[in-house]
């Protein structure tokens, strides 16, 4: 079967570059680049596209110019622009944002408990294991992180719409940050001395 996935937010064609066993689709939107505009990444999911980089957080300073892969945990992986510089990304849902504002917050425990017992798309409507059914057990990832809110983009963290992603610094980044603090705090105790 083909499927038109359609267009938005002014795009003048679309290319898919991955689905999932959940039928979520990830892949480029194409912009009239005489206007100077940028390719931005998209995701398709029930039946509707959403630009990425319109459920970033203001100010996150990413543009997303593509992506590429989708898994079935939702995470995503596609290239983008920040400070003038191209870097790859992976974006991973915040678990417990079930209505995907970005906040996991009782708005969620409420379409949770609408929803317990009930068949659903999975990943949607409470279900956090993505089995395609709300459960008891769906309720542990919203209180675990009730009050989280999601960040700026960078590598971002479990659920199903991008507005529900926050920050994942890179291993290796972290690794550089810790060895230098500890190379200033050791010069500064030999200085004591």
């Amino acid at each position: 079967m083909l499927l038109n996935l359609g267009l938005t937010g002014g795009a003048v064609t679309s290319q898919g570059s991955d689905i999932n066993s959940f039928d979520q689709v990830v892949g480029t939107l194409v912009f009239d680049l005489n206007n100077g505009e940028l390719n931005h990444g998209f995701l398709y999911r029930s039946g509707q596209m959403i630009d990425v980089n319109t459920l970033l957080p203001q100010n996150s300073g990413w543009v997303l110019r593509d992506a590429q892969a989708i898994n079935d945990v939702g995470q995503i992986v596609g290239f983008g622009i920040i400070n003038g510089e191209q870097h790859a990304y992976l974006l991973s849902p915040v678990p417990g944002d079930f209505d995907g504002n970005g906040t996991v917050d009782a708005g969620d425990y409420v379409l949770w408990r609408k929803n317990v017992g009930y068949v659903v798309t999975p990943g949607t409507n409470g279900d956090a294991n993505r089995n395609g059914f709300v459960e008891w057990s769906d309720y542990g990832p919203w209180r675990e992180n009730y009050g989280r809110i999601a960040s700026s983009i960078g590598s971002a963290v479990g659920s199903d719409t991008l507005s529900q992603f926050a920050v994942v610094p890179e291993p290796s980044t972290l690794v550089l940050c810790l060895a230098g603090i500890f190379a200033t705090q050791l010069r500064r105790n030999r200085r004591r001395f």
